[in-house]
């Protein structure tokens, strides 16, 4: 997305619809404008990135402290989009204990939060 910002330099031929004056004779500036824009839009998309970054991070160590069995769980209900028989077949377990497993959390989530 940020190539995609850098490419609108704001080069284009001229909208008049979009040139106008108002009373105090201020008028547009099609390359300003959007140089202001695409400035801004990028500011927005690197905050964007830094906040699921930090998402992402979070949730690798929270993987990271669970035992094997439930990480196999999330992988293949979460990333994999198995469904549950699935689960079942693939880790050899009944379909009671996956959801059972799932259900109740193995570590505190407030570890994880720092003010």
């Amino acid at each position: 997305m940020l190539e995609e910002v850098d490419i609108n330099d704001g080069i284009t031929s001229v909208k008049y619809d979009q040139e106008f004056t108002s009373k105090t004779n201020k008028i547009v500036r099609l390359v300003e404008d959007t140089a202001i824009r695409n400035i801004e839009y990028a500011d927005v998309l690197c905050r964007q990135i830094k906040l699921y970054t930090h998402k992402i991070t979070t949730i690798e160590v929270c993987l990271g402290h669970l035992k094997p069995v439930q990480r196999e769980i999330i992988q293949l209900r979460y990333f994999d989009e198995c469904d549950w028989n699935t689960i079942c077949d693939e880790l050899f377990i009944q379909e009671r204990r996956v959801t059972s497993t799932t259900s109740r959390p193995s570590v505190s989530s407030t570890h994880f939060y720092t003010a």
